[in-house]
């Protein structure tokens, strides 16, 4: 990677910044620790929290701040100005899934409050169904959404709709960079598998696998389309057979044969640390602040999951099966 000499200064902060990332050692002792000793021990990871946390309110209130600190140092790094907006887009579409959910006779969503559009309008938007006032994009996808749960009447198919057309509607809005876009060629082939897995799982036709399909990965629809109508103990040879091997074929397996989708999403989270880690061979660019703010984000959600289920009594081994892969 050559780098772009723009981002030198931001290359300097990133860098000193990446030292103090969470990681198994840290959230080893956090899940050991009490709650009155989070401050503490999260004060070598660079946090500076009050030595009163006391309540869960308290503690969302400390890592909603902690988000929106990490969302203005890209605003402050980043030299392309569109890159911290497409941050916040994706929590619009976050937000239309939970209040999708919310309307499908969910329990009352609590939305993240760092998208483009305010919570209060996004209710009210909801309450009137009134999708003109939306960008496009995402009304696109809330109807893609609405089709694919009235199918399937599964929770997840609005998330995976809604996932889907933001993916969609990044990679036209990103720049060129091929460490960027190779990410999300992975990333959308990921959960293409994914869906294609829950696709036969849900006993679903290949019409409704098509409302998820994602265009832009390696393995191109007609790839799905051939094996589609196999049976399930044939399916997993198939992808072993690609470059993801025997790792995605045993997974996909578990899958189909016990309904457990853990083991695929490990796969999807390994796959896209250890390709993330290859940041560090881009001297600076957009590259690296791309890569610290996924890898913070998912620390961010760590740390909620973790003080969470210190607070409502949930015992250890519950909370780290519940952890993103890397940190458990």
């Amino acid at each position: 990677m050559q780098g772009d000499t723009r981002y030198a200064f931001a290359a300097g902060r990133i860098r000193s910044l990446e030292l103090r990332l969470l990681n198994k050692a840290g959230v080893t002792k956090l899940l050991e620790a009490n709650l009155e000793d989070f401050p503490r021990i999260l004060a070598e990871f660079g946090y500076s929290f009050p030595s009163d946390i006391r309540s869960a309110s308290d503690l969302e209130h400390l890592l909603t701040t902690e988000m929106w600190n990490l969302i203005k140092l890209m605003e402050n790094l980043s030299v392309d100005k569109n890159f911290p907006r497409l941050i916040r887009v994706r929590y619009d579409f976050l937000s239309a899934a939970f209040l999708l959910k919310e309307k499908a006779g969910g329990k009352i969503a609590e939305l993240p409050p760092w998208g483009t559009i305010s919570i209060q309008e996004l209710r009210r938007i909801f309450e009137e169904e009134r999708w003109d006032k939306l960008p496009e994009e995402l009304a696109q996808g809330i109807k893609l959404a609405q089709k694919s749960f009235a199918e399937s009447s599964s929770p997840s198919s609005i998330d995976s709709s809604l996932e889907g057309k933001y993916l969609v509607y990044l990679k036209q809005k990103l720049p060129n960079i091929p460490f960027i876009h190779s990410y999300y060629e992975l990333y959308f082939d990921l959960v293409n598998v994914i869906n294609f897995v829950r696709s036969k799982v849900w006993d679903k036709g290949l019409r409704f696998f098509a409302t998820l399909y994602i265009d832009g990965g390696s393995f191109g629809f007609d790839f799905y389309k051939s094996i589609f109508e196999l049976p399930h103990e044939q399916l997993p040879a198939r992808f072993i057979a690609t470059e993801f091997g025997r790792p995605l074929g045993d997974a996909i397996q578990s899958a189909l044969q016990q309904n457990n989708f853990a083991p695929l999403q490990e796969f999807k989270d390994k796959s896209l640390l250890e390709y993330l880690s290859g940041a560090k061979y881009c001297p600076f660019g957009l590259e690296l602040l791309f890569a610290y703010y996924i890898r913070k984000e998912r620390e961010l959600g760590v740390l909620r999951a973790i003080a969470r289920g210190k607070i409502f009594g949930i015992p250890q081994e519950i909370i780290k099966k519940a952890l993103h892969y890397g940190y458990a």
